[in-house]
């Protein structure tokens, strides 16, 4: 293995969503609509981690001081549809410039 890196990202982004996935040619690869959100939210700004809201429920599961630590907003995604629901870390999303947190809308 080698050694030295190169290129290395300042920062990683990371999108989330859930879904049925299917493996392809025989294990080498998977497909699958939540795949392709996840990679879609992951380029949608700057944010650390977008999540699809699709089967969340931040109330459920979660403890009531740390879902206070997300949002949920309104936002396009392309080839997926204009008004998806996501969630995002409130501390994260404020850290946004202007110009990128318009993208999202309250809900």
């Amino acid at each position: 293995m080698k050694k030295e890196l190169s290129h290395i990202p300042r920062s990683l982004r990371c999108g989330v969503a859930c879904g049925t996935v299917y493996s392809v040619g025989n294990g080498e690869d998977c497909i699958g609509a939540c795949i392709n959100i996840a990679s879609r939210l992951q380029k949608l700004s700057n944010l650390k981690i977008c999540t699809s809201k699709m089967g969340i429920d931040l109330a459920k599961g979660m403890k009531e001081e740390t879902a206070k630590k997300y949002m949920v907003k309104s936002v396009a995604i392309r080839g997926i549809g204009r008004d998806e629901l996501v969630i995002v870390e409130k501390q994260d999303f404020e850290r946004l410039p202007k110009r990128d947190r318009l993208i999202f809308k309250d809900v």
